[in-house]
Order: C-alpha cells, then sequence, then structure tokens
C-alpha cells in the first residue's frame, strides 16, 4: 500500500504466493521433525463409550489407545475463594485432606483411580476464583496448548535450589500406555483428573506426545504442535476428564463474568515438586521425588503469566524417599483404621 516500497511494484498476487510456499514450507518441516513423536487418537472418549463401573468402580474403556477420557459428571461446590495446587494427600484416605477441602470428597471419590495407587501419595489442586472475571479474554489457569510433564529438568544455579538428585524428565502424573499393560486391562493407569465448573473453558486433545524429546517444549510447552492435532474437545461443565501428563490441552479465555472453580488430582508418578508454586498439606503429608525450591519459571527468565503462578510459598525442605514413606505411613494406618 505504500508507494513508496519497492514492494508496492511487485503486487499482492506475488506476495500472497511467497507467503503461501512458506507456510507450506514451514508445515512440512514441522510435520517431518515433530510427527514421529506424537500418538494421535481421534477424539475425546466421552462417558457414554465406557462400560458402567464393575465391582471395583473402575470403569473400563472400549478404545485401546486413549490418552484423555470424559469418565464421569461432577457438580463443584459453592466457590470460597480456595486455591491450594499440588497438595500432597494419601489416594484412597479422605483422613488425609485438610477438614476444610473435605467438602470436594465427591469430586475425589469420582477419580477411578487403579488400585495401584491407592495409599501412594497423589497431589489435589483446588482453585476457585474468588471473584468474576472483570472483562472476556482472561485464561483462569496456564493459557496456551501444552502438556504437564515429559519436559527436561532444567535447575538454574541462583534460582532454584534442591535437595537429591534431579531427574532429567519431569513426570506429573505419568501413564501405562496400552501397549505396555497386560493383555485386556483397559483400566486408567495413572496421569491425573480434572474438571471444572464451567464448560468450555478447557480444551484437550485425544493424543500423547513422547516424553523427553524435542516435540515437548519447555515447561511442557506444545504450541508448536497445533498445526498437527487438529480441532481438539472443549470440556462441558462438571465433566470430569482422565489425561495423560503428555496429553495436550490448554485453559480457555473465559467471557466477562464468569466465575471459575478449578479440580485436579494427580496419581503417584511425580518425580519434582516445584515448593515455591505448591501448597503443603498441614497434615503432615510430604510430596514424593525431588523438591525443588525458587521459581519454576527462572529457566523462562521469569516471565509467566499470573494465571501460570499458581501455589503459594512454602518453606517445607525436602526430605528422603525413607522419611517420606515413614511420614505418611501413620496417614495411611488411620485411613485402614489402624492406630497411627
Amino acid at each position: 500500500q505504500d508507494p513508496g516500497s519497492p514492494l508496492s511494484k511487485i503486487g499482492t498476487r506475488p506476495l500472497h504466493l511467497i507467503t503461501d510456499t512458506l507456510r507450506a514450507s514451514h508445515r512440512a518441516d514441522t510435520e517431518a521433525r515433530y510427527r514421529p513423536h506424537i500418538t494421535p487418537a481421534p477424539r475425546v472418549v466421552p462417558r457414554s463409550e465406557l462400560n458402567k463401573p464393575g465391582p471395583n468402580f473402575y470403569p473400563r474403556l472400549f478404545a485401546p489407545e486413549c490418552y484423555a477420557a470424559v469418565v464421569r459428571t461432577v457438580r463443584f461446590p459453592e466457590p470460597q475463594g480456595i486455591h491450594v495446587n499440588m497438595m500432597p494427600i494419601i489416594l484412597g484416605s479422605l483422613a488425609s485432606v485438610p477438614p476444610e477441602l473435605r467438602h470436594y470428597q465427591p469430586l475425589l471419590e469420582a477419580c477411578p483411580l487403579a488400585s495401584s495407587q491407592y495409599f501412594k501419595v497423589g497431589y489435589l489442586t483446588i482453585h476457585e476464583m474468588a471473584e468474576p472475571t472483570p472483562e472476556a479474554g482472561w485464561t483462569h489457569r496456564r493459557g496456551g496448548l501444552h502438556c504437564e510433564g515429559g519436559y527436561e529438568f532444567e535447575a538454574e544455579p541462583g534460582v532454584q535450589r534442591y535437595t537429591g538428585v534431579p531427574p532429567d524428565i519431569v513426570l506429573w502424573g505419568g501413564f501405562s500406555p496400552p501397549g505396555d499393560r497386560d493383555a485386556g486391562d483397559k483400566t486408567f493407569q495413572g496421569g491425573l483428573f480434572m474438571a471444572s465448573n464451567l464448560g468450555g473453558s478447557c480444551r484437550v486433545w485425544n493424543g500423547h506426545v513422547a516424553p523427553g524429546t524435542e516435540a515437548v517444549g519447555r515447561q511442557g510447552d506444545l504450541e508448536h504442535l497445533r498445526p498437527l492435532l487438529g480441532p481438539g474437545f472443549e470440556l462441558g461443565a462438571g465433566e470430569l476428564c482422565w489425561l495423560t501428563d503428555g496429553t495436550p490441552h490448554e485453559s480457555l479465555p473465559l467471557p466477562a463474568g464468569a466465575q471459575r472453580s478449578y479440580f485436579r488430582l494427580v496419581t503417584s508418578e511425580v518425580n519434582v515438586w516445584f515448593a515455591d508454586h505448591s501448597t503443603p498439606n498441614p497434615l503432615g503429608v510430604k510430596p514424593g521425588g525431588t523438591v525443588v525450591h525458587g521459581s519454576k519459571f527462572g529457566q523462562l527468565g521469569g516471565k509467566a503469566s499470573g494465571a501460570a503462578r499458581n501455589g503459594g510459598d512454602n518453606g517445607l525442605a525436602a526430605g528422603t524417599a525413607e522419611e517420606t514413606a515413614e511420614a505418611n505411613a501413620g496417614l495411611e494406618k488411620l485411613a485402614l483404621g489402624e492406630d497411627s
């Protein structure tokens, strides 16, 4: 449009051809580079395609390759402004949940845990917006396409400190791939469960990105994979979704006046607990894995949205695996009706 620019003499059609060619070349490069690391599935498996709960309350899947599934429809309590993030609890033990959070018992019990997860340390997140959004466009939780785990752990000296041996790859619930299970075993193995009270506030893709590969960006960023994943599936109000820690998902912008509550339960395979972003359990349940102090966003130059900065500061010190097991043993006994 600028007559003084040399590009104005070329015209718009050649410029469109150039940009279209560059886009096609970029997409081809993206396909070749990242596609081998993505295991896609056609869609999120809805609850209507799950078998009825069996005697042990564990639904079984018809689909052998399932990386995201709607397993229940839950009802949220009235919000009180509660905000706890990755609080360690004993899975299957309400006694390990602080009394002020026990009104979330129906949501905890709605999560169809595999039997191998019971009485292990899991991680509870409850995030209730204290006030409605002042304007449209805010995301309640982390926006942008991402997964919860599978990325390289990159500690920064002077920014983060930790005890023990840090892992190479961050696990945030993990999961057991269908091909690694016994024949006929289609239960939910590992991973995490999440739900919110507002429909259309979270989008999930039924797929899995291989951990530790170049396809998983820093802090699990997957935005570069968006062209390869298709439209995804928006969760409805109260739909409890199981997913792996390598399943792509994103929090969506909210309309003005929305007041969202979010629930998440991460199963036991967590090898890093970021103390500055997580909530300690006042009942004494300790996290497993390596405890990291300092900003988890330090490696990103300290830049992160307010929605991404979850949890509060705490001074919880890391213990050995033996100390963690010993500290949690009393709560396990309590859950089993034994004396602590």
